[in-house]
């Protein structure tokens, strides 16, 4: 895999694993889907997921809605809004948002060029 120089680059990375909501794999058992490689990938950098609360939104339709309806009212109420979301409309920017703004490219670059050293340590990734 090429290195991780620029925008362009961390998203051919990104896009270099598998997507399994798209590949509709029937083999969903425990021992092949699990979360086991993300809990490994969130202890090597010192597990950041504890450092701040959350609300995770479950379910088949409308999470974009009640993501974006949740992440309003906090904001509206002075929290700092951290939102995720996928798929993007029509740039990959969009998927990740604080207080309603699409985080810099350059962010998401530097981020991928952090992390990628504990990935590639990851086996089966």
């Amino acid at each position: 895999m090429k290195k991780i120089v620029d925008y362009q680059s961390a998203l051919d990375y990104i896009y270099s694993f598998i997507d399994n909501s798209r590949t509709h794999q029937q083999n969903l058992s425990p021992e092949n889907f699990n979360l086991s490689r993300v809990r490994n990938l969130c202890e090597m950098i010192g597990n950041p997921q504890t450092a701040y609360w959350s609300v995770h939104v479950a379910g088949s339709k409308g999470k974009g809605s009640v993501c974006a309806m949740i992440a309003s009212v906090l904001e509206e109420a002075g929290y700092q809004v951290g939102l995720y979301t996928s798929p993007h409309l029509e740039e990959f920017s969009e998927r990740i948002q604080v207080n309603g703004k699409p985080v810099d490219e350059n962010l998401i670059t530097e981020t991928l060029q952090y992390l990628r050293e504990f990935i590639d340590q990851i086996e089966d990734i």
